[in-house]
């Protein structure tokens, strides 16, 4: 499973066991890739962005896919544009060693020149490191 910015941060979320076995996918997913994901969503309370999107912090932290990254079973492949914002950088990174932190191991790809929007790109090179590692991934 892949999504890009917040579906990167679906894509974290759904990694993540459940605690009601009902609504929980994660025994399906060989492996999540998110890419340049939004994974601690408190940042959004601080931006302009949350005039828009009126997030609470109760929500926010609810939400926050660092809150459960023990439960991930599957392999995760983390994507990031080398150009990045700062804020995207550190949400790479804050997700990667909290992922680290609790023993998962990470594939980590910094997409040298690509930024939020130009990192998608290089899904459709089949030269590029990220399409081959999501290849990989869809056929290993």
């Amino acid at each position: 499973m892949s999504g890009h910015s917040a579906g990167g941060h679906l894509a974290a979320v759904m990694a993540q066991k459940d605690p009601d076995p009902e609504r929980s996918i994660d025994q399906v997913i060989r492996a999540s890739i998110p890419i340049s994901g939004l994974y601690d969503l408190n940042a959004i309370l601080e931006t302009p962005h949350n005039k828009q999107i009126r997030m609470l912090p109760e929500s926010a932290e609810a939400a926050t896919a660092t809150r459960n990254v023990e439960s991930i079973a599957c392999k995760i492949t983390m994507a990031v544009g080398g150009q990045e914002t700062r804020g995207f950088l550190w949400q790479h990174s804050a997700f990667k060693d909290r992922c680290v932190m609790s023993g998962k191991t990470i594939t980590d790809l910094i997409c040298a020149g690509a930024n939020h929007f130009s990192i998608i790109d290089d899904l459709s090179r089949a030269d590029s490191a990220l399409f081959r590692t999501v290849w990989s991934e869809m056929n290993g």
